[in-house]
């Protein structure tokens, strides 16, 4: 049956060259036949595929904005900027929004993906139900398999979720766990003992373990961007076209700092060559 389960794409004015001839029925040697196939046992999608199918999917649940019918709906976009007269601090500064009588501001239910992770939102319980049973419909009608073990209720503290904890209790915050607090600040020792040991022959894999568990962190703790800037230009300090302090310099700068690949682009680097200590930059 595999034959006869695919779709003919003769009429369309394609390049079907490097493709061959995927059936060679008699019958179907004059039109360009292609057919869907599972991946190979034991191989999984890849993420750009989970990612793309994701996003996919995420049109469909959303639908039409203008349907009366549709959970999703919205009708303008609500500004809340600081310094109008009408601003409130407890709403986002852009929003979607329905249209209410007396000026009432309703923000509209929203759906938010992160990787393949969906969280639905909805300015009421109701409505936050409704938006959680359509994403989830609509999601299993693609073919798309839904996790029921991550459905929670509606609720102002949802747990963990993109790496981050969520409260909206008399506002609405982004925290870490006290484990994950807990872990990059005993990593934050280390690394500080690591500068004041030997900060000429610091270990670049270890760097680059404690930068990728900060990536977390600075989710919820912004001020500690310039300590990830300093562990970037530590870890990669060693390239070509760089300066003293780890930054990268311009094409235009010393010739003798920048690239020898005429072509202007990025030097490869073969891994073999890339050194197991290195040196830390003042902005770490």
């Amino acid at each position: 049956m595999w034959i006869l389960c695919g779709i003919d794409l003769g009429p369309y004015d394609l390049d079907f060259s490097s493709l061959g001839n995927p059936l060679t029925a008699p019958q179907l040697q004059n039109k360009h036949w292609l057919a869907w196939n599972r991946a190979a046992v034991g191989m999984k999608w890849s993420p750009c595929q989970a990612v793309r199918s994701m996003h996919f999917a995420e049109e469909v649940v959303r639908g039409d904005r203008h349907d009366g019918q549709n959970v999703f709906g919205w009708t303008y976009v609500h500004w809340n900027l600081p310094g109008q007269d009408d601003y409130d601090p407890a709403l986002p500064w852009i929003s979607k929004a329905k249209a209410l009588p007396d000026d009432v501001v309703q923000l509209a239910a929203d759906l938010f993906t992160f990787v393949d992770d969906c969280r639905p939102t909805g300015s009421t319980s109701k409505e936050a139900w409704l938006a959680g049973r359509r994403t989830d419909s609509v999601i299993n009608w693609l073919g798309c398999q839904d996790a029921p073990r991550k459905r929670r209720d509606t609720r102002t503290d949802p747990g963990a979720w993109a790496r981050a904890l969520i409260r909206a209790e008399g506002g609405a915050y982004a925290l870490v766990s006290d484990d994950k607090w807990q872990k990059f600040k005993s990593q934050m020792f280390e690394l500080n003992g690591m500068l004041v040991n030997a900060p000429e022959s610091l270990p670049r894999k270890r760097l680059e373990q404690i930068r990728g568990f900060l990536n977390c962190v600075v989710q919820t703790c912004r001020p500690m961007i310039p300590c990830l800037n300093g562990l970037h230009m530590t870890i990669d300090g060693w390239r070509i076209g760089r300066d003293d302090e780890g930054w990268r310099l311009p094409p235009s700068a010393d010739a003798a700092h920048v690239s020898a690949d005429p072509s202007g682009k990025d030097e490869e680097v073969i891994p073999l060559l890339t050194p197991d200590l290195v040196s830390s930059v003042p902005r770490l």
